[in-house]
């Protein structure tokens, strides 16, 4: 798959601590249809169509290597996501959150930090049928005072 898209549209602010970046998926899979199960031996696996997606998104996290350029990135800091889907097909049986949890745990792990530090969630789908679905996404350190309750 051609990477050339997330490598042009990569940008980044340091003093305010986000980068953003336009990837492109065959398709982005649902949540619902993440895993199979072998019967026989009770194992759970990823399906192919998974892995492929997988595939997709880490080589264009891997060309423009945030985490090389946003020394912000750690695994103590916590962050929103802002993400918007742009989707091929499907647009109004395809739901928002299912497809949440396969994309952002493939990101946070190309940045190998834990997703649970995410605090922050802002998402929006959209609809242009072509060969590819794309994902806007913009990743930065959250504000949020998550300990506010903390006394």
């Amino acid at each position: 798959m051609d990477t050339g898209l997330a490598f042009d549209s990569f940008q980044y602010n340091n003093e305010e601590c986000w980068f953003e970046l336009i990837v492109k998926a065959t398709e982005f899979p649902s949540v619902n249809s993440l895993y199979g199960i072998n019967t026989r031996n009770r194992t759970i696996y990823n399906l192919p169509h998974v892995i492929k997606f997988q595939g997709e998104i880490k080589d264009q996290i891997a060309l423009t290597d945030p985490k090389f350029h946003c020394p912000w990135i750690t695994n103590f800091a916590v962050y929103y996501i802002h993400f918007t889907f742009i989707l091929k097909h499907y647009f109004w049986s395809r739901d928002l959150d299912n497809m949440l949890k396969s994309i952002q745990d493939c990101i946070f792990s190309s940045l190998n930090v834990n997703d649970a530090r995410i605090i922050e969630h802002h998402n929006f789908k959209n609809f242009k049928p072509g060969d590819y679905e794309y994902l806007i996404m913009k990743v930065g350190l959250s504000n949020y005072p998550y300990n506010q309750f903390n006394e």
